[in-house]
């Protein structure tokens, strides 16, 4: 559990960050939710050789 959490604690504190900052600006998640989906897109099309 050690192991894990050195790699996606880091990537947990940095979402949380930026979410912090959008809410802040007022643009909301729009923008993190659109570059979910497109990394969701690749991931999925790498893995399924699309």
């Amino acid at each position: 559990m050690l192991r894990r959490s050195r790699d996606l604690l880091p990537q947990l504190l940095l979402l949380a960050g930026e979410e912090l900052l959008h809410r802040g600006d007022g643009t909301g998640p729009g923008p993190l939710d659109a570059r979910a989906e497109t990394a969701l897109a690749a991931a999925l099309a790498a893995t399924m050789g699309g």
